[in-house]
């Protein structure tokens, strides 16, 4: 969804789907690794599971403050989220194609993120 909107069941998803013993995370660990070095402040990413609205929401946390909802984080920092998401995602491989990349990403992060998008097409292990 261009809002961003289902981008928490899509990582609770992931995480469940390649989580084990020695990583309960999962790939969500891979993803917030990526996301806190291309995006300075962010320092956490969690996936909680809301069972009053029956859904999944992520917090983002910073360095100060509390930790910020997906629905109020800038569409840069969702996008450069979504690109992550998809390409950790085990259920979706294949051709990526990523139009107009500089669109909502900081021009000083662009550089690395499409570092760190030739790494994961390059060398998905």
């Amino acid at each position: 969804m261009p809002d961003g909107s289902n981008l928490p069941s899509v990582l609770a998803r992931i995480q469940a789907e390649t989580r084990n013993d020695n990583s309960p995370l999962g790939a969500l660990v891979n993803i917030r690794a990526d996301l806190v070095r291309l995006i300075p402040g962010i320092v956490d990413l969690t996936v909680q599971t809301d069972s009053n609205n029956r859904e999944y929401r992520l917090e983002i946390s910073m360095r100060e403050g509390p930790p910020f909802s997906s629905r109020v984080v800038s569409d840069g920092t969702l996008r450069v989220l979504a690109l992550l998401t998809l390409l950790n995602d085990p259920k979706h491989r294949g051709l990526v194609c990523f139009e107009e990349p500089e669109n909502g990403i900081h021009p000083r992060r662009l550089k690395s993120m499409i570092q760190r998008l030739q790494e994961l097409v390059t060398n998905p292990q």
